[in-house]
């Protein structure tokens, strides 16, 4: 099964992935794991939410044929 890029499926994915990598960051910098948490929250908050906003302004371009390039 093919997705695209802009499906909520991959928003979510990317959001666990950077929430991944800052938890594994801030699990062995910190002795306090509510810290690690917090990070990973707003970590998961600020990259599904931009994602999800770039994805509501993005535009249509209808006059693009398939296969044929978009600069001439």
């Amino acid at each position: 099964m093919k997705t695209k890029a802009t499906s909520i499926a991959s928003i979510l994915i990317a959001g666990i992935i950077c929430v991944a990598f800052v938890t594994a960051i801030t699990w062995n910098s910190f002795d306090n794991p509510t810290i690690s948490l917090i990070a990973a929250g707003i970590t998961f908050g600020v990259v599904v939410g931009s994602l999800l906003l770039l994805r509501l302004i993005q535009k249509e371009d209808d006059q693009v044929k398939p296969g044929s390039p978009r600069l001439k």
